[in-house]
């Protein structure tokens, strides 16, 4: 459980750092690790260990963790925007145009 969370911090992290391209980033990486994960496995049971296999399953919740780690950057992002559109206008949200 640990590991999730580690990467869902992960996560939030990359989307902070990529501003307005939180999604992209954060499902790049989580893909990569992923990708590097099974081609990993492929290569340890192509060798005849089958050690590593248990470890598949929790690559591939860190991969979404990491997307739902940039899912509350994004969120949290366009709250804001929301928030400082309605505020910044004195007439925003109430019809008057």
């Amino acid at each position: 459980m640990g590991r999730a969370i580690l990467a869902m911090f992960v996560g939030y992290i990359v989307a902070l750092t990529a501003k307005g391209r939180e999604m992209v980033a954060t499902t790049t990486l989580g893909l990569m690790l992923c990708a590097m994960a099974g081609a990993a496995s492929l290569v340890w049971v192509a060798g005849g260990h089958d050690s590593f296999l248990w470890t598949l399953p929790w690559h591939c919740a860190s991969s979404f963790a990491i997307g739902i780690g940039g899912a509350i950057v994004r969120s949290a992002s366009m709250s804001a925007w929301h928030l400082s559109r309605r505020c910044g206008h004195p007439f925003a949200g109430n019809g008057a145009d």
